[in-house]
């Protein structure tokens, strides 16, 4: 019994470092394929940084990609959605002139795209209301340090009615 307990014992620590080892192998293949993605993308990046091309810093996550948009494809896409609307046309026209990108990327960006641009909206008014309400407190400061006028504003006055009662 205490043969078959330690064959066993062996059996288990044979199969923990197989296990080991091939987990090992494939962490260096997983680290290895994003280095490679990395350099990829890095290399893409630079040769359209070279063709002139200027980054909004828009990169996306796509599974294992990375995923650049330029303001060029930004302005392109919401251009094309203004005039027609987000239709599943104008993002396949859309998807044939852009490199790389496909149809569910592009319908992505241009959700992204309204997203942000309506949060960018909220913020402005925000900040309009907050200036508002600062000169508001500040001219009412102002105004707390001057007397007090007494005078008093009198109300329109009426004119009589010369057509006489209505009959409604």
């Amino acid at each position: 019994s205490s043969g078959i307990n330690a064959e066993y014992g062996q059996s288990v620590q044979k199969h923990n470092e197989m296990v080991r080892k091939i987990n090992e192998f494939h962490d260096g293949k997983r680290k290895e394929e994003k280095e490679r993605i990395e350099k990829e993308e890095e290399e893409r990046r630079r040769k359209k940084i070279e063709s002139g091309r200027m980054y909004a810093n828009n990169v996306v996550e796509c599974g294992d990609r990375m995923l650049l948009w330029t303001r060029d494809e930004d302005r392109a896409i919401l251009k094309a959605c203004r005039k027609k609307g987000p239709r599943t046309k104008v993002i396949k026209n859309l998807a044939k002139s852009f490199e790389e990108k496909t149809e569910s990327q592009i319908k992505d960006r241009y959700a992204e795209l309204i997203r942000l641009m309506k949060k960018a909206d909220s913020a402005a008014k925000q900040a309009a209301y907050r200036e508002k309400v600062k000169q508001q407190a500040a001219a009412a400061a102002d105004l707390s340090h001057q007397p007090a006028k007494r005078s008093r504003v009198e109300p329109p006055k009426r004119e009589p009615n010369k057509a006489g009662p209505s009959k409604f």
